[in-house]
């Protein structure tokens, strides 16, 4: 009794796993709010930034892909920004003195928000840095990219149509 049992169970298991995990992937097509301290101290939420695309960048400073994506996030919001492109980046694990450091050092006008426990890059299922979401005008996650991959030609050509911009 029990040897046939336990196969049917390991079956009933394993589908339950499976139909969870792909609730879970569905529903995490929408960006999750949040609510983090950004480098001036101040709280502040995703959905305070508003815009018609934001691409969230989950970041560090010993990350050396994350530093080389840096400027090439910082020119495309440059250009952009007056567009309704909006830009979160999201430091993990660095004090906000070590973020701060490397902002300032560089030039960086983005908005830096501080994750030091990870908290919300678990909450996006960010497994390795930097992870980058683009995020549409009805918080839907259109695009993520992993690996430090961004240049500032493929940032402008993921949020060219979401933007409306003409070549």
């Amino acid at each position: 009794m029990i040897k046939i049992v336990t196969p049917t169970l390991n079956l009933l298991l394993a589908a339950s796993i499976l139909l969870f995990t792909s609730t879970v992937a569905q529903a995490s097509n929408q960006a999750s709010e949040f609510v983090l301290p950004s480098l001036d101290g101040s709280n502040k939420s995703r959905s305070e930034f508003g815009g018609s695309v934001m691409l969230l960048h989950f970041w560090a400073t010993w990350c050396k892909p994350c530093v080389k994506e840096m400027p090439e996030i910082e020119a495309s919001y440059q250009a952009l920004k007056d567009q309704g492109f909006v830009v979160v980046t999201i430091n993990t694990g660095d004090s906000r003195q070590k973020a701060n450091a490397f902002i300032k050092k560089h030039g960086f006008d983005v908005p830096v928000l501080l994750d030091k426990n990870w908290e919300v890059a678990g909450q996006y299922g960010v497994r390795g840095l930097p992870t980058s979401f683009f995020i549409d005008s009805t918080h839907n996650i259109y695009k993520k990219v992993e690996g430090g991959s961004l240049t500032q030609n493929n940032i402008m050509n993921t949020v060219r149509d979401r933007l409306d911009i003409k070549e």
